[in-house]
């Protein structure tokens, strides 16, 4: 079996980073073969004498590890997990939190472990997980997950050193990989949100719940209106009861419909008939969130709206695995009303790479129909990238231009200043207002610089100067100023433009031009 491109960038980046004593984060999309990452680093530890702790918080995630690490490591981890337990001599020991605690996990040799990987590790944080390093001295981690945001806010920093590597939803896509995906909003029906409570940075389950049952009937038509010619249709809800009801509507209009959720002791036969496609749609909460795998699912139905961008990204990650005889992956969501909230959307799973504002125009630029997500933000981006755009928004035609705007410049240098900056230099973290130094640099692009900060100003710089766009002193000749209107005729620069900023949108104007 062989690895793809990315798997193999991901393990040689985990194993340098270990092998210089850091603790490494990777991020990669549902569907990308993490347990496969997971397991050749458990073979390259193995390989160090170094004895490895895998952690996840549920059964079936274990059992696609143990899987992996038997298929791709040649290895047989020993399990401690319920009324298992593991000699604490192997070599590779997979473990669930809610069983490693205690007293139990107070038995265990400190020194059993010399590395711990921790799958969906946007959990790695929590009490339970730091017992568990505190317990065995605190070993080097490996973490893996889709999506490093937790809805507390808590760094992750405060268990890895740095993220090792990235593989994300849109190159998975654009390789491949992953399945397409395209959406599709229902605008004959508002459901509103404006009243529920947020506990922990979400909607309470239980209000959600009681707004779909709501508004269930109304909803099953749209779905089975929406999903005509689909074959295997995934729908997410809030809560157990509402999955249950909304499967039970289903039947009720003919269609073939079920729910799992923890209260069942027949959820297998039930997946099977799904599989199988005995029945078309399978409603759930939880349960399928992480480690459920159907490739052949080619609808996402998502009654759960919220504001966090795990429970999104599980989510929708269920459809993203590409099938034979899958085009793409439906996404239909409803349309709510949710006041000041704004809820996570396909758009920011697929614009990880994209500033803000791009996101924002792709999502503002929708019409009605369907919507291919990643074409959206790529066109959106081209758009916001534009040379020509990026002067209309600078360069006002009233001739009162007195600096570009940086985000805009940032824009044309391809860095993305929207988010935060995390600089460093010489060892250092770049912190506090921008110097006077960057001010003197800055200036000479014509660049604004109230508001900056180092470590903003500091990327911008490096962004002109990967372009070539160096900081030339003094204003634009005539001659200089004649040929940037040659290049751009219809646009009224101002007379006084500077050598670094003329030189800048030449240049920039001559690569886009010969694109």
């Amino acid at each position: 079996m062989a690895l793809r491109y990315y798997q193999e960038e991901a393990i040689k980046a985990n194993t340098g980073m270990v092998d210089g004593g850091q603790s490494p984060l990777t991020i990669m999309a549902t569907g990308t073969g993490k347990t496969v990452v997971i397991a050749k680093a458990i073979a390259w530890l193995k390989k160090q004498d170094m004895r490895t702790l895998v952690i996840a918080h549920r059964g079936l995630l274990l059992d696609q590890i143990h899987k992996s690490v038997m298929d791709w490591a040649g290895l047989s981890p020993a399990r401690e997990q319920g009324n298992e337990y593991a000699r604490w001599n192997s070599d590779v020991i997979l473990a669930t939190p809610q069983t490693l605690k205690g007293a139990r996990l107070e038995r265990k040799p400190h020194g059993a472990i010399d590395a711990v990987i921790i799958d969906e590790c946007h959990r790695a944080v929590t009490p339970s997980m730091m017992d568990i390093y505190e317990h065995f001295d605190q070993p080097l981690k490996l973490g893996f997950t889709a999506t490093a945001d937790r809805p507390d806010g808590i760094n992750l920093s405060e268990v890895f050193d740095k993220i090792a590597y990235q593989y994300s939803l849109a190159r998975g896509v654009r390789d491949g990989y992953l399945s397409k995906i395209v959406g599709r909003k229902v605008t004959n029906m508002q459901i509103d949100l404006s009243a529920l409570r947020i506990k922990m940075g979400d909607y309470a389950d239980g209000d959600l719940g009681d707004v779909m049952e709501q508004n269930m009937h109304p909803i099953a038509h749209n779905v089975i209106k929406e999903c005509d010619g689909r074959k295997k249709v995934l729908l997410f809800l809030p809560t157990v009861d509402s999955s249950e009801h909304l499967a039970r509507f289903l039947n009720e209009m003919g269609e073939s419909a079920d729910f799992v959720s923890g209260r069942r002791k027949d959820n297998g036969d039930v997946f099977a008939k799904f599989r199988s496609g005995e029945i078309k749609y399978l409603c759930s909460c939880q349960l399928v969130v992480e480690g459920y795998n159907e490739p052949g699912i080619d609808t996402i139905v998502m009654l759960r709206p919220t504001l966090s961008r795990i429970v999104y990204s599980q989510a929708i990650g269920r459809g993203t695995r590409i099938a034979p005889g899958k085009d793409f992956c439906l996404l239909i969501e409803f349309t709510y009303n949710s006041n000041k909230h704004k809820l996570v959307s396909a758009y920011e799973l697929m614009g990880d790479a994209v500033s803000e504002r791009v996101v924002e125009s792709a999502e503002a630029q929708a019409g009605e129909g369907d919507v291919d997500f990643l074409a959206a933000l790529e066109a959106a981006a081209s758009s916001q990238y534009d040379i020509s755009t990026i002067l209309a928004r600078s360069i006002p035609e009233d001739f009162t231009f007195k600096s570009f705007n940086p985000l805009d410049i940032g824009d044309l240098v391809k860095v993305d200043l929207d988010s935060e900056a995390d600089v460093w230099f010489q060892g250092r973290q770049l912190k506090g207002g921008v110097t006077p130094k960057q001010q003197e640099l800055l200036g000479r692009y014509m660049i604004e610089t109230s508001g900056m900060d180092k470590a903003h100003a500091s990327k911008l710089i490096g962004g002109l100067m990967d372009k070539k766009l160096f900081p030339l002193k003094g204003y634009a000749s005539p001659n200089t100023m004649r040929y940037l209107q040659s290049l751009y005729p219809g646009r009224s620069f101002p007379p006084d433009m500077t050598s670094a900023a003329a030189s800048m949108l030449i240049n920039s104007i001559k690569e886009e031009q010969s694109a």
